[in-house]
C-alpha cells in the first residue's frame, strides 16, 4: 500500500479501530472514589481552591477565541459557526468544572463533562466541514453536538441501559485526537497549522495522564496536584487551537489576493508549507 492510498483511508481506519477497541473493552465506568481529589486545600471559604481556580484559563481562552473570530470570508460559514460554538463551550467548561469542583459528586459531574463534550463535537465538526466531502443532511455541527450530548447522557449512572458507560464519551475525544489530524493530513492542510493541532492533542494527552496521576503529582511536588495541572494543560490545548485559527485568520488577506487556492494551503505568510 503506497502513502497516497494509506493517507486516503487512514481516517476511516482510525474510526473503525476506535470502535473495535472500545467494543472489545466492554463498558467503562467512572472509577470508584473518582470524586476524592488529592488536593482538598481550601482558600478561605473556597473549597478545593486549586482545582476550582485552575478553570479560569478556560474562560480566558474562550473569550480570546470569540473576540478573535471576526467575519473572515476565507472561513466558510459552517466552519466559522463551529469554531464559535467551540469557544463558547470552552468558556462554559470553566463554569461547569468550577461548579463541579465546589462539591464533586455524580450529579454535578454531568455539568463538567457536558461542555467538554460539546467543545469536542464542535471542533470535530469544524475539521469535518473543512476537510471532508461527506456531509450529513443537517450538517456536521448539529449532528456532532447531538452525539456529544448523548455521549454524556450515557455516562449517567441512572440509565437502565449500560448505566454509567463512558465509551461513547471517550470515543468522541479519541476521534478528535486521532481522526481529526488524519483528516487534516489527507486534506493537505499546511504543516504550519497542523503542528499546532498536534500540539493541542499533545497537551490534552498530558492532561489525561495528569488526571490519572492526581495524587502522585501532589506527593511529588508538594504544592500542586495532577488534576490542577490537568486543567492548565487542557486550557493550553484550547489555546493552541486558537493559534491555529489565528493563523487562518491572518492568512485571509493573502488568500483573497491569490483567489483560487484552497484556504487550507495558506499560512500566516500566505504560502503553503
Amino acid at each position: 500500500m503506497n502513502l497516497q492510498v494509506f493517507r486516503h483511508h487512514a481516517p476511516l481506519g482510525a474510526v473503525l479501530l476506535i470502535i473495535f477497541v472500545l467494543a472489545l473493552a466492554g463498558p467503562i465506568h467512572t472509577p470508584a472514589h473518582y470524586h476524592a481529589f488529592a488536593d482538598q486545600r481550601a482558600w478561605g471559604a473556597l473549597p478545593r481552591a486549586a482545582d476550582v481556580l485552575s478553570n479560569l484559563p478556560f474562560l480566558w481562552v474562550g473569550a480570546l477565541g470569540l473576540l478573535g473570530i471576526g467575519a473572515g470570508r476565507w472561513l466558510t460559514p459552517p466552519v466559522c459557526l463551529a469554531m464559535r460554538v467551540f469557544f463558547v463551550a470552552i468558556a462554559l467548561t470553566a463554569v461547569g468544572s468550577w461548579w463541579y469542583h465546589l462539591q464533586p459528586d455524580d450529579a454535578r459531574i454531568v455539568w463538567d463533562r457536558l461542555p467538554i463534550a460539546l467543545a469536542c463535537g464542535a471542533l470535530f465538526a469544524a475539521v469535518l466541514e473543512e476537510c471532508s466531502s461527506v456531509r450529513p443532511p443537517l450538517g456536521w455541527l448539529p449532528t456532532l453536538l447531538l452525539l456529544a450530548a448523548g455521549s454524556v447522557a450515557l455516562t449517567n449512572d441512572a440509565l437502565w441501559l449500560a448505566p454509567g458507560d463512558l465509551r461513547a464519551y471517550l470515543a468522541l475525544q479519541l476521534g478528535l485526537m486521532i481522526v481529526a489530524p488524519l483528516l487534516q493530513w489527507r486534506a493537505g492542510l499546511a504543516w504550519s497549522q497542523r503542528r499546532l493541532w498536534l500540539a493541542a492533542v499533545g497537551c490534552y494527552l498530558v492532561a489525561k495522564l495528569l488526571e490519572v496521576a492526581d495524587g502522585a503529582v501532589l506527593d511529588l511536588t508538594q504544592c500542586v496536584s495532577g488534576h490542577t495541572l490537568k486543567h492548565l494543560f487542557a486550557a493550553a490545548g484550547a489555546w493552541f487551537v486558537w493559534r491555529a485559527f489565528r493563523l487562518r485568520k491572518l492568512a485571509g488577506p493573502a488568500l483573497e489576493a491569490g483567489a483560487g487556492r484552497p484556504a487550507a494551503q495558506w499560512t500566516m505568510r500566505g504560502v503553503s508549507s
